[in-house]
């Protein structure tokens, strides 16, 4: 499987992130988070909709084949979304973690 990379890392206080209508295919790496790595260190709010998570990885028993978030206030929305063939050494689709 050749990958090309995370597509989106981000890192803030206080984040509002959203994939809307998107596509994430053939991502990943070394680390969380294969398609994105959401990380604040008060509160995040990310939303999917009408979105696809396909063939995207973490490896080196990383988490989060697709989408990895961490923050000790999260709120997370999943709407009408695709995850598939998404891998990782814990949670191929989704990790959340609340702690920083």
């Amino acid at each position: 499987m050749g990958l090309s990379g995370r597509a989106l890392s981000v890192t803030a206080t206080n984040l509002v992130a959203q994939a809307h209508n998107s596509s994430f295919s053939g991502y990943g790496g070394n680390g969380d988070g294969g398609a994105m790595l959401v990380s604040a260190t008060n509160l995040a709010n990310f939303s999917a909709i009408n979105s696809s998570f396909v063939t995207t990885a973490a490896f080196w028993a990383s988490k989060g084949g697709a989408v990895h978030m961490q923050c000790p206030n999260c709120m997370v929305t999943f709407r009408r979304c695709i995850f598939a063939e998404n891998k990782a050494g814990d949670a191929g689709a989704v990790y959340i973690s609340a702690t920083v």
